[in-house]
């Protein structure tokens, strides 16, 4: 559940204590709430602590909300701070306090490749007595001869696929993960990851991965005070105009005024972080972005159905940065998009 809808769920306690009698650990089948939601609360409450209810009213009543970091002593908080859903975490202190957070690492299917050892870091030093890893420079990847390097051939600062030898018997297997080597521990390098291999868009050669659409939007956000819990950008080519990426986000998460500024910052972010989107934004191969606005309540219905396809939790749930498939644009009622600097 992203964090703005449990803000709203645990707002409406705070606001009207009817809602709930903590006294009775009962709650109130009038009240609209999610079912899950629902039914996960009432577990949770249906034991009586007129003490505690009477703590939680104090909390409400000097606080005006209801947030973990008002009534739960956190000394320590573990979630992925960095690829494609690590800025989630920007919004965790103003829910949890400010406590140390530290990645959960590089884990996959196949084993867990990187131990972190700082809180704050999205980085982790490979796991080196779990597997055997080989690297492969992500601009050799469609080569048919790559560079195959060991792990302390990597150079700090580059990109690489990882590739993984185990003991359960698979050899030389492709994660299709890409990761950045960020230093060292002795000979092991310090990694961080960034997003899938296959989550990448390239219309006219520029390249744009799905990591680069994270870090553009959220370096715009911040400059902008914005809050958005779910972006996607989706390659678009119109029949008589240069290709360009629409941002979709909901209707009401950028004002009128701040649409343009938007744009435009995450327009400079991607030219500096990718070189071959420079130069197609320069030679004019690649237009400018442009916002796509969809009806209020549309990722939530997208996701939902994505968790139930998938037959998994909302736990389970990765939202998708970019979708190189234009067709995507078709499963939502869009609004007009707005154009900036084509």
């Amino acid at each position: 559940m992203p964090l703005r809808s449990c803000d709203a769920i645990l707002g409406r306690f705070a606001n009207n204590r009817s809602d709930v009698d903590r006294i009775d650990g009962t709650l109130r089948s009038d009240t609209d709430l999610p079912d899950g939601f629902r039914q996960r609360l009432n577990r949770a409450i249906r034991v009586p602590l007129p003490r505690r209810a009477r703590e939680l009213e104090q909390i409400v009543e000097r606080t005006g909300t209801l947030y973990p970091k008002d009534y739960w002593p956190l000394s320590f908080i573990a979630c992925w701070l960095g690829g494609t859903v690590g800025y989630q975490s920007r919004e965790l202190p103003a829910f949890y306090g400010d406590v140390p957070r530290r990645d959960l690492g590089l884990v996959s299917t196949e084993g867990h490749h990187t131990i972190p050892l700082e809180s704050g870091r999205p980085q982790g030093v490979l796991a080196i007595n779990g597997n055997y890893y080989e690297f492969i420079p992500v601009d050799e990847k469609d080569s048919s001869m790559p560079t195959v390097l060991e792990c302390h051939e990597l150079e700090v600062g580059r990109e690489y696929y990882l590739v993984v030898t185990t003991s359960s018997g698979l050899y030389r297997y492709d994660l299709g993960d890409v990761v950045r080597c960020q230093g060292y521990v002795g000979q092991a390098p310090l990694l961080e990851f960034l997003h899938k291999g296959h989550h990448c868009s390239d219309m006219e050669g520029e390249k744009i991965s799905e990591y680069q659409i994270v870090q553009a939007v959220t370096t715009a956000s911040q400059e902008l005070g914005l809050r958005l819990d779910y972006f996607t950008a989706v390659p678009v080519r119109p029949v008589d105009a240069a290709p360009y990426y629409a941002l979709l986000v909901e209707r009401q998460t950028i004002d009128e005024p701040a649409v343009e500024r938007f744009l435009d910052i995450v327009d400079s972010e991607l030219v500096r972080q990718n070189v071959m989107y420079a130069g197609k934004r320069n030679d004019r191969f690649v237009g400018a972005p442009r916002l796509v606005r969809l009806n209020p309540g549309a990722w939530a219905q997208f996701s939902n159905t994505q968790a139930q396809r998938r037959g998994t939790g909302d736990s389970q749930y990765k939202h998708p940065a970019l979708v190189a498939d234009p067709n995507f644009l078709t499963r939502f009622e869009i609004g007009p998009e707005v154009a900036v600097g084509v």
